[in-house]
């Protein structure tokens, strides 16, 4: 994608961490993996499952360290802005409140 067509408002920098959604709507946890991210966003490929829908309201915390377990003070709250489909499955973007780990370091 050419400069002039980029919504974005910050760079995306590819980066494949595990993670959990917590999906408001339907008080489950899904399974995933980040595929890219930036300050506030992050593109999530869903490990299964419906993805959540366009301004869905989500909890996501992801593994940048390798610790098994995720403390509740890692979630960051935040709306899905995009869903796809592709041959390799569902992936979905979402904004996020505060900035995520790596750009805050």
């Amino acid at each position: 994608m050419n400069a002039t067509n980029e919504r974005r408002r910050e760079p995306r920098t590819p980066v494949r961490r595990p993670c959990k959604v917590f999906h408001r709507g339907t008080w489950r946890y899904l399974p995933g993996t980040t595929a890219d991210a930036s300050e506030h966003g992050l593109l999530i490929e869903a490990a299964g499952g419906e993805p959540p829908i366009v301004g869905d309201i989500v909890d996501v915390a992801v593994g940048w360290e390798n610790q098994p377990i995720l403390r509740t003070d890692e979630f960051i709250h935040g709306r899905v802005v995009r869903v796809g489909r592709g041959a390799g499955g569902s992936s979905y973007a979402v904004e996020l409140t505060r900035p995520t780990e790596p750009a805050s370091r």
